[in-house]
């Protein structure tokens, strides 16, 4: 049973179960088909996100427990929705509430946990750099059955019907855990939590797909500009001393590896017995270009090659004999648990906060030196037979769909983006140890997340203060979590404080036509996105309020209370007894309902052709470069999906591509067997975004 859509919801004791429950009439009218819910185990008191789990054997008392979960299994199911939960196999809060983990201590015996003695003290496999998240062996046997007991059971039970495996890459051998997951669910619904490289694929894995990061990326590169894309990096290479990403992105996984996993690294040298292959070691843990490397993928040796090119050869290769020849031995095994690590607090939490060319590429799974001159054929190869869910927005968002979508408009307008950024340097006066690269991306942030009315305002300057704290301690550079600086944060804060002060003229008189033209068109792309998403083989992900304009940053910012009440109200306009016509849809478009009606649109079509929308093939229609097009088909039925792309050469700011005056006469042509053409101009003659299904 494969999800047609899914709606994640983020639960912990200001929004829990019962909130869920009473959610489910507004999700069902939406056209959702699954809820997807964040953590539902006993997690530390006052947990904002579940991860921290203290008993996986229980459900979370804060959420209302068993009960609460049981009411909303029946309470979803009589409506039509079925569950898919996420479950945390890799690890548990290392803290006093978590009983096993005192047991462990107090017994000086492993338990449920990675964990061995040196001296009194516990080295215990973390969860990245967090000393309060300990890794559980779950690849004992035993280990496995009584952390997977619950699961197991209201699985067996239908109370909840798929899985979400977080962090797959930290467990010992995710192979195995996988089949052995597989084999005691009876094959439900599986996706896991993978971070693929750009030219990586997922292994053989017993699983639907992922969680889908990949499919985020490809859909935001599709509204790049290539041209101006280079121009905008052209000018940060300017600023940063020609230092390129990949430059960046090695000497953040050295600062990582050096300074916030030497328990990991110090492990890792006394397994490998021998100092005359540290360089090798080191040369592989830096220069991998994928999260981890799998004894069953063949393209392991040449990553591992490609990592340690220039080193002595003989060194290189016996390394590499000793990591892949041995898969399951303890120093491959901890070697392939830190990688992934290294990675992810090297990549994604430090040289992305470093190296904002454009930052709508720095995002998980996302490459902030990519060209995206090769976007369509990026996207046309993984759309086609995608199987796990498209995930645009997710709570480990860097930024939100809309706030990406509006910064790659900034690709179309590069030489508006620097003339602006120079007028805007000028009138914020940064202080002397205020980079160009800082403020940079501050300049690109306010942009993209500014709000589209005044009156949010107030609660945007306390939200680009806490992000921007946040940003400048994970690039590392002028402060970091370890010793903030918080002068220096405080001087970066003052650039938006003093821009967000006036509501928004000076951002105006520094930018210019560029500030509406990133909300408008920002806006199309948004749109012309989700259609796409919402065609695509796969299974549609909508992350929690997204369904209106959701212009968040990073967390804690993307987990903020969401008004579900106000959603509501707009859908039921959308479906009253006088609905809301399109071109009222296009005057109101900073309202949102506009994007709530593609949503909906979308999402109840997959509703109501299934069978189409889940196994049709997908086939690319030709037309002109401005729009992107593709149909889906099975058996006779069709759905084509029509949506412009680069717009800002079509269009002007206010001016929805509409009709002749925007197409003229040009057409789509689906291939055989349809052999149709579809004028541009009729298909989008009221509406700017398209989705035309034939039975």
């Amino acid at each position: 049973m494969t999800p047609l859509s899914t709606y994640r919801l983020q639960l912990n004791r200001d929004f829990d179960l019962p909130a869920a429950t009473r959610l489910v009439p507004y999700l069902r009218a939406l056209g959702v088909d699954w809820l997807y819910l964040s953590p539902i185990f006993a997690a530390q008191p006052g947990s904002a996100h579940g991860y921290d789990v203290i008993d996986p054997t229980a459900v979370n008392p804060e959420l209302g427990g068993r009960e609460a979960l049981d009411e909303l299994s029946r309470t979803a199911h009589e409506a039509g929705l079925w569950i898919l939960i996420d479950i945390v196999p890799n690890h548990q809060a290392a803290t006093g509430e978590n009983r096993r983990w005192q047991e462990a201590l107090e017994s000086r015996t492993p338990g449920w946990f990675d964990v061995r003695w040196v001296g009194d003290q516990p080295r215990y496999r973390r969860f990245f750099d967090v000393d309060g998240l300990v890794g559980v062996r779950v690849e004992d046997e035993v280990v496995f059955r009584e952390t997977h007991a619950l699961v197991f059971e209201l699985l067996e039970h239908g109370v909840v019907d798929g899985l979400r495996v977080d962090h797959v890459d930290g467990l010992a051998d995710p192979g195995q855990y996988l089949e052995r997951l597989d084999r005691a669910t009876g094959g439900a619904f599986t996706v896991v939590e993978k971070i693929l490289a750009r030219d990586e694929t997922l292994p053989g894995w017993p699983v639907a797909g992922t969680t889908g990061y990949e499919a985020g990326n490809a859909l935001t590169s599709l509204a790049i500009d290539p041209e101006g894309r280079e121009q905008l990096e052209g000018a940060l290479l300017a600023e940063n001393g020609g230092v390129p990403f990949a430059q960046v992105e090695c000497e953040s996984k050295a600062f990582v590896l050096d300074r916030l996993f030497r328990p990991e690294w110090k492990r890792l040298r006394e397994l490998l017995g021998t100092d005359a292959l540290l360089p090798a070691l080191r040369a592989d843990t830096l220069g991998l270009d994928v999260y981890r490397v799998y004894d069953d993928s063949p393209e392991a040796e040449k990553r591992l090659a490609r990592a340690s090119a220039g080193l002595d050869p003989q060194a290189a290769e016996a390394l590499r004999a000793r990591l892949l020849g041995n898969p399951r031995s303890e120093l491959s095994t901890r070697w392939q648990q830190l990688t992934g690590p290294v990675m992810a607090k090297g990549h994604e939490d430090t040289s992305c906060y470093r190296y904002p060319a454009l930052l709508a590429q720095n995002e998980v799974g996302g490459d902030p030196a990519s060209s995206a001159h090769d976007s369509i054929d990026r996207f046309q190869q993984l759309a086609d037979g995608y199987r796990g869910l498209i995930g645009t927005s997710t709570h480990d968002s860097k930024r939100s769909e809309d706030v990406r979508a509006r910064l790659c408009v900034l690709s179309e307008r590069p030489a508006a983006f620097a003339m602006g950024l120079d007028r805007w340097r000028e009138l914020v006066e940064p202080a002397p140890d205020v980079t160009a690269v800082e403020s940079r991306f501050v300049a690109q942030t306010l942009l993209g997340a500014w709000p589209l009315t005044n009156d949010e305002l107030p609660t945007f300057q306390p939200r680009m203060a806490g992000y921007l704290t946040k940003a400048l301690r994970e690039a590392k550079e002028k402060s970091n979590w370890l010793a903030p600086d918080v002068e220096h944060e405080r001087r970066v804060i003052e650039l938006a404080d003093r821009t967000i002060a006036d509501g928004g003229g000076l951002l105006h008189e520094a930018f210019g036509r560029l500030v509406d033209e990133v909300m408008f068109f920002g806006a199309l792309n948004s749109l012309a996105m989700l259609t796409w998403k919402l065609a695509m083989p796969g299974t549609p992900d909508i992350y929690r309020g997204c369904e209106l304009w959701d212009l968040s940053l990073v967390d804690p910012d993307n987990r903020r209370p969401v008004d579900f009440a106000a959603r509501a109200r707009v859908l039921e306009q959308l479906d009253g007894a006088e609905p809301v016509g399109e071109d009222e849809l296009l005057r109101d478009w900073r309202s949102g309902a506009i994007k709530m009606h593609v949503t909906a649109s979308g999402l109840r079509a997959r509703r109501a052709y299934p069978e189409l929308f889940g196994r049709g093939e997908l086939v690319p229609v030709a037309g002109p470069k401005s729009v992107l097009a593709f149909a889906r088909h099975l058996d006779g039925a069709w759905a084509v999906a029509i949506a412009p792309r680069l717009a800002t050469r079509v269009t002007t700011v206010g001016r929805w591509p509409l009709g002749a005056g925007a197409w003229g006469d040009s057409t789509l042509v689906l291939p055989d067997p349809a052999r149709t053409e579809i004028r541009l101009a009729d298909a989008l003659s009221e509406f700017p975004v398209a989705l035309v299904v034939v039975p």
